[in-house]
């Protein structure tokens, strides 16, 4: 939504073309980004999403727009903050919301805002009957009955302070886009990253440098921020403000689809932390995107999840479950272990040539419920032997032993799965890989049968499918 489809105009001409594809492909564009987003939030959270988004999205349009060529007055430049201010808190209020609140209920609340401001603008006719469209849209989109009272109330409070926020995004935008078109947007964004930046530093610290986000984020800033701002100022310029009235119409077509469109399904996951960061936020993007109608919601932790006492609909998990009870569905049945390390470790320190050699190597450590996995297991044809190792590091979480190994410090003995990635990247070498390493079948995890709902069934097969994908490349295969 945007200033444009606000003002009147006359019928539609050829012309209308430009600002109306702008506008349709600034929606698909910030739809298809909203999921990529997501799946950082449990890696840097809203917060250090948001910084992503922002300051990405700053950099690649200061570099394509080169606004610095154009002159600048202080009242231009007045406009231009105000602009930025307001899309500093709409981006940053509206990740805040989509942390506790299902995506279409969140959407439906935000766009009060713009709906606000289209009710008090208007003045023709059938300005009011898209606008009843689109209100229709929004109430089949938030639950009903006791589902109500189970939405988060802070939620709901970030999603109205997005909503006043978007509705002076428009009138703002206005403003820096007549003027300035594209360039505006540019300096609008950059005005915003010094706002967000500082928070998302502040939340997420370190954790935004880590270089496995980069690609993901570069995506979020791309699909969320560079294209769909640059689309909708060209809709602002002055000749997308003489063509509005067409551009309305088709807005409001594709919002009113938009709206129409099933509620979502949250799907509450658990999950190992270094299985999490390392293979499935890089996936999630794509597994919602397929299945649009699926919300996420992800937790990443190595404890023992109680499924009675806890909301979660599945769990992923290494190994048989310590509960006879659950019913355990297969994902990746013939995963195991690799023994692996960076390159520079094995500069410094040679490379073992058979299992008895990890004795005079440092190996890392993971700790479970106070038990230190120490004894690692190998097999090659009919010989068996496990090992005792020792090194100097020892931790309860698998990602953090994980990048001790690509940091040089040692050799790691991890699943398949969640070092395929870095193997095939040349940032970790395989090691014996003659010697077949122990069994870590992975399952999905749930308390009963009816549970097995529509979206858990997806998520399943798209998993298996890619973990498929990686076990093909796997050591063992090639033996």
């Amino acid at each position: 939504m945007t200033t444009a489809t606000l003002n009147t105009g006359r019928n539609a001409s050829p012309s209308t073309l430009l600002p109306t594809l702008s506008l349709i492909g600034a929606m698909a564009s910030l739809c298809i980004g909203t999921s990529f987003a997501k799946s950082l939030f449990p890696l840097v959270g809203a917060q250090g999403t948001t910084a992503y988004r922002i300051a990405i999205g700053a950099l690649i349009l200061l570099a394509f727009w080169r606004p610095w060529r154009f002159p600048l007055t202080r009242r231009d430049a007045g406009k231009i903050a105000l602009y930025g201010v307001t899309l500093a808190c709409l981006n940053l209020l509206f990740y805040m919301a989509l942390r506790t609140l299902p995506l279409g209920v969140a959407i439906a609340i935000e766009f009060t805002g713009p709906l606000t401001l289209a009710v008090a603008l208007s003045r023709r006719a059938i300005d009011f009957v898209w606008i009843a469209c689109a209100a229709a849209g929004l109430v089949l989109l938030i639950p009903t009955g006791q589902s109500v009272h189970d939405l988060d109330p802070v939620g709901i409070a970030y999603a109205l302070g997005a909503a006043v926020c978007w509705a002076l995004y428009i009138l703002f935008g206005q403003r820096a886009g007549a003027d300035h078109g594209a360039q505006g947007a540019a300096l609008g964004v950059l005005v915003a990253a010094i706002l967000v930046v500082p928070i998302g530093v502040a939340h997420a610290g370190a954790d935004l440098l880590d270089p496995a986000l980069i690609p993901l984020a570069l995506g979020v800033a791309v699909l969320s921020t560079a294209l769909p701002y640059t689309l909708e100022m060209v809709a602002l310029t002055e000749s997308g403000h003489r063509l509005a009235q067409p551009t309305k119409d088709a807005f409001g077509q594709l919002r009113t689809t938009w709206a129409l469109a099933p509620a979502q399904q949250t799907l509450s996951i658990t999950t190992l932390p270094t299985f999490a960061t390392n293979w499935l936020v890089q996936r999630l993007g794509l597994f919602q995107l397929d299945n649009p109608e699926v919300a996420v919601r992800l937790d990443s932790s190595e404890r023992v999840v109680d499924f009675a006492r806890e909301d979660f609909d599945v769990a992923i998990r290494y190994g048989a479950p310590a509960d006879s009870s659950l019913v355990a569905l297969p994902l990746a049945p013939d995963n195991r272990r690799v023994l692996c390390a960076a390159p520079g470790y094995l500069a410094e320190r040679g490379e073992p040539r058979q299992p008895d050699d990890l004795r005079e190597h440092n190996c890392l450590l993971y700790q479970l419920g106070g038990r230190v996995h120490d004894r690692w297991a190998f097999q090659r044809g009919r010989r068996s032997l496990t090992l005792t190792v020792a090194g100097d590091r020892v931790c309860d979480d698998a990602d953090v032993v994980r990048r001790w190994a690509l940091a040089d410090k040692g050799l790691v003995y991890k699943s398949w799965l969640d070092v395929a990635e870095d193997v095939r990247a040349g940032r970790l070498r395989l090691l014996l890989p003659e010697w077949q390493g122990e069994a870590t079948p992975m399952n999905l995890l749930c308390t009963h049968r009816a549970q097995l709902t529509r979206p858990v069934t997806l998520l399943r097969a798209f998993v298996r499918e890619r973990c498929d994908a990686l076990l093909a490349e796997a050591p063992w295969t090639r033996n």
